[in-house]
């Protein structure tokens, strides 16, 4: 099997963002209702691509091993990012997790054998990794030529090239069976308790056969709203048969998300297999800038000349980087700093587009003089009363954000303070971003 195509880049997302402050506050104040699950299948189509995709594979213990090994070639056909296995615990990593991809699971018996996660190397690296007891029933069912109720799930924390940390569990839930306990609840209690302790560090995904059907009696739905854990079906309102046994084409595979406020799920849909089960492909993506995309600068009013005017500077030098054609748009309560004022003056002369926002309770002497410097599509505006009070109870007291010569922003400055003496006497802080959520959300800002 070839390793995995290399990391997109990062995209644009394609969440809603604010196109001006008041449809910001009516975004905000909104409450979405998701429409009732419907049954049939998202097809996989033609879209924008996501940021990340996980598979959620049961690949059948009994089979032979060529038809295991198929099912474990078309699971990794997709690419996945991220993937939790079922019913492989005397499978070989070879072809679980090859060459591009890392494999855990513990090796201590069977049960803890069945369920690896495997990922992308080129994307992530493993900060912890773990197995946890789902539940621990002993003896075997009529019938039954196995403890079926002794059930783990392993588990890995990573984190990826661009800083983002997400952690992923495989868990496999023990079938009702006569002769034994109905295990459900108390295994999805357990889980829910092992994703609590996950998700300090980030988003938590769970894929696994829960062998209940989706918005059945036994779904035990409060366990997952508890941990925080919505599965596919439920953020996209559609569902599609997993299960090739007798009881028809349940749907028992899932995959659930826990962080959806960092995560939005775009499309999800079965993948065929030898397998009594179809395969589980989510795709995902981020709606959070990576810890790569932000920087932050601190000023220290005791400090040197320079440290003293670390925020001044970056303001300043975010200026100066503007070429020609570039939108530079700056929105703060006022501003009497001489250099950044002349640092727009002379942005305007050599051809880059400026237009200040100013939400103070009159121009200052230094706005005043730069506006009669500007012509042509530069300004100065002066936002007052109900117009300062809109903006200043959704953003930052300053923002600056640059943008290339066919309005795509670039860069993103937030300052903590009024663009004022005290950005220099005062302790300020100053973030710097360049990922596209900061961006977007900024630029529909400015066009409100």
């Amino acid at each position: 099997m070839p390793a995995p195509a290399s990391p997109r880049s990062q995209r644009r997302p394609r969440r809603p963002v604010r196109v001006g402050l008041v449809a910001a506050l009516a975004t905000a104040s909104a409450i979405a209702v998701l429409p009732a699950l419907s049954t049939p299948a998202v097809a996989a189509t033609a879209a924008e691509p996501s940021d990340l995709t996980v598979v959620q594979a049961n690949l059948l213990s009994p089979q032979t091993y060529q038809r295991f090994q198929r099912d474990a070639a078309e699971v990794l056909r997709e690419a996945p990012d991220l993937i939790t296995y079922n019913e492989v615990a005397f499978r070989s990593d070879e072809f679980l997790a090859p060459q591009g991809y890392e494999l855990w699971r513990s090796t201590k018996d069977r049960f803890t054998k069945a369920t690896p996660v495997a990922w992308r190397t080129d994307r992530y690296t493993a900060l912890a990794k773990g197995t946890s007891m789902i539940s621990d029933w002993r003896g075997r069912p009529p019938g039954r030529s196995i403890e079926i109720g002794r059930r783990q799930a392993n588990w890995v924390t990573l984190e990826s090239n661009q800083g983002r940390v997400i952690s992923l569990v495989s868990v496999h839930i023990a079938p009702r069976s006569t002769g034994m306990p109905d295990l459900n609840r108390r295994s999805v209690r357990r889980l829910g308790a092992l994703v609590g302790q996950l998700d300090d560090r980030g988003p938590v995904l769970v894929g696994g056969d829960f062998n209940v059907p989706v918005g059945g009696s036994r779904y035990p739905a409060d366990l997952f709203a508890a941990a925080g854990m919505r599965s596919t079906y439920e953020l996209l309102g559609t569902r599609f048969g997993t299960s090739d046994h007798g009881d028809g084409r349940a749907t028992i595979d899932y995959v659930f998300v826990n962080g959806q406020d960092q995560l939005e799920v775009d499309r999800h849909y079965p993948l065929e297999l030898n397998s009594d089960h179809d395969a589980v492909v989510a795709k995902l993506s981020w709606t959070t800038d990576p810890p790569s995309a932000s920087t932050t600068v601190a000023n220290d009013p005791t400090g040197t000349y320079g440290e003293r005017r670390a925020v001044a500077s970056a303001v300043v030098e975010t200026i100066k980087g503007a070429s020609s054609g570039d939108l530079v748009q700056v929105a703060t309560r006022g501003t009497d700093l001489r250099p950044v004022v002349r640092a727009l003056t002379r942005a305007a002369d050599r051809g880059v587009r400026v237009q200040l926002t100013t939400r103070g309770p009159r121009l200052s002497a230094a706005e005043r003089q730069l506006a009669e410097r500007l012509r042509g599509g530069n300004w100065v505006e002066h936002c007052q009363r109900e117009c300062a009070r809109e903006w200043e109870a959704a953003h930052p007291p300053s923002m600056l954000l640059v943008s290339d010569a066919k309005n795509r922003p670039t860069k993103l400055v937030t300052v903590s303070r009024r663009l004022r003496q005290a950005v220099i006497t005062q302790r300020t802080r100053a973030t710097i971003d360049t990922g596209s959520v900061s961006l977007e959300e900024a630029r529909g800002a400015f066009a409100g």
